[in-house]
């Protein structure tokens, strides 16, 4: 019993694993996405194509006032834009 009380001990945060994973990332590669990406095997693939620009415009963080979301099979700029 005392196994099953530790492990609900460990589920009240609301993060999962991958969240915290994710976060651990963010903050570790927040002073340099551009080169990050590059670095990933599509982010090479994607240099090699001349897509150098491409990478160091979808590392840029807040530059948008919205914040795209997948509706209806397609990325609309709000919930409501994609009924």
């Amino acid at each position: 019993m005392r196994q099953y009380a530790d492990r609900e001990k460990h589920r009240r945060d609301p993060a999962n694993d991958a969240a915290h994973t994710a976060l651990g990332l963010c903050q570790e590669v927040a002073a340099d996405w551009p080169a990050f990406l590059g670095g990933t095997d599509h982010g090479r693939y994607l240099l090699e194509l001349g897509f150098a620009d491409d990478i160091t415009l979808s590392a840029e963080v807040d530059t948008l006032a919205i914040v795209p979301v997948w509706n209806n099979n397609r990325i609309a700029a709000d919930a409501a834009e994609g009924t």
